[in-house]
């Protein structure tokens, strides 16, 4: 009696489980990138928002900038006693500066929302490159915080 066929239809069982772990691992990086990408995203935009709200009551370019520099300052845990502040301060500032002349306009003739847009988000770009030229470290890194545990009922 020939079980040949057994073997045939356990060679495609066993390919079939190894195409699907396969697809599996591919899925979980997949996911891991999509989650990482997601999550820089939101730290770029929490920290690009803070930024406004920082710069949004300040009509004056300096003191806008220096409020904008304290709020990140503070949501990153950098401070005036650390040594690369002055560095920090400043490479940050221009970033400031660009937020603030995009929300009070900057004197010259106003240009188009799209513009304006690309040089605050461009601005911090090149802050972010700064910051991994000069640390050797991810800025947007600085925003990891633990979660606390925080019931969704309060007993």
């Amino acid at each position: 009696m020939s079980r040949d066929y057994l073997n045939a239809l356990q060679k495609i069982a066993l390919a079939s489980e190894d195409e699907e772990r396969q697809f599996r691992r591919d899925a979980q990086r997949r996911i891991a990138l999509l989650a990482a990408a997601r999550t820089e995203a939101y730290r770029r935009y929490n920290l690009l928002k803070a930024m406004v709200e920082a710069a949004a009551a300040h009509a004056d370019c300096e003191s806008s900038a220096a409020a904008q520099v304290s709020r990140i300052a503070a949501l990153t845990g950098w401070s005036e006693s650390d040594s690369g502040w002055p560095d920090f301060k400043g490479a940050l500032a221009e970033v400031a500066r660009t937020i603030h002349a995009d929300l009070h306009g900057s004197g010259r003739d106003e240009e188009p929302k799209e513009v304006a847009a690309a040089a605050v988000t461009d601005a911090f770009r090149r802050f972010e490159a700064w910051y991994r030229g000069h640390y050797g470290a991810e800025f947007l890194a600085l925003m990891e915080q633990q979660q606390a545990f925080q019931p969704a009922v309060d007993f």
